[in-house]
């Protein structure tokens, strides 16, 4: 739930909103409230150890605790590979970098399933990013952003491309949803980019999902995150 506060000084109105987290969901249409599975946010409870050091400037990232209430936080306990925090980054707000060499955090436990949907705020340094997600390393199909730049469910069946006409923050949305095939739906800044779909029907492989980089290892992704979601259905417009 989101209460809008309103006052009026010199003519101009100004608003402010609230978030009102931890409320049970009564309303049968308002199901989306309910399938949130994790919700990483920069400027929450960020930690340069294991969730009692918040990160200042320049720090390196440990632990990035999930919002949800499901604690399915990214944790990376390899020093040598944390990606950094970064302030004052994004409109005021901050950011976690990714230096597209070596950096990545895993995700632990995470599985988003056949149906789901994916809300990520990015400040990608290319227009075809790489490594952003990858939901596995094993060789079964995984939902992972493609070294070619494009969003992909398992061996481009289907891929969409992310087309980015520059490297300024962007809302990307992507949808997926398995019901006699694959198909991903993609929105960028709220707006309908492609819809796509591959008869292929396997599972998705969900063992190890991690942000910054594919099988952990490879293509890394070069940028920031500030915002992380996603839910456990394919969320209605």
């Amino acid at each position: 739930r989101e209460d809008i506060i309103s006052f009026e000084c010199d003519g101009t109105y100004m608003f402010f909103t609230g978030i009102i987290k931890g409320i049970t969901n009564t309303n049968p249409s308002l199901s989306y409230l309910t399938n949130l599975l994790t919700w990483l946010n920069a400027d929450t409870q960020v930690y340069s150890d294991n969730g009692i050091t918040l990160c200042n400037d320049t720090d390196t990232v440990y632990l990035w605790k999930d919002q949800s209430g499901n604690s399915y936080d990214a944790i990376q306990t390899s020093s040598g590979i944390r990606p950094q925090y970064r302030t004052n980054i994004l409109s005021g707000l901050p950011i976690i970098r990714f230096d597209g060499a070596s950096k990545y955090i895993d995700i632990s436990g995470l599985n988003g399933g056949d149906v789901c949907t994916f809300f990520m705020v990015v400040i990608p340094s290319s227009t075809t990013p790489i490594g952003i997600f990858d939901s596995s390393s094993g060789p079964v199909p995984p939902i992972r952003n493609e070294p070619s730049g494009n969003w992909d469910w398992y061996g481009n069946q289907p891929a969409t491309d992310m087309t980015l006409a520059d490297n300024s923050p962007v809302l990307m949305e992507f949808h997926h949803n398995q019901s006699g095939g694959r198909t991903v739906t993609y929105y960028k800044n709220g707006n309908l980019i492609s819809t796509n779909t591959n008869a292929d029907t396997t599972p998705t492989d969900w063992t190890t999902p991690c942000l910054g980089a594919i099988n952990h290892g490879y293509a890394y992704y070069d940028g920031d995150i500030a915002e992380f979601i996603v839910y456990g259905e394919d969320v209605s417009t």
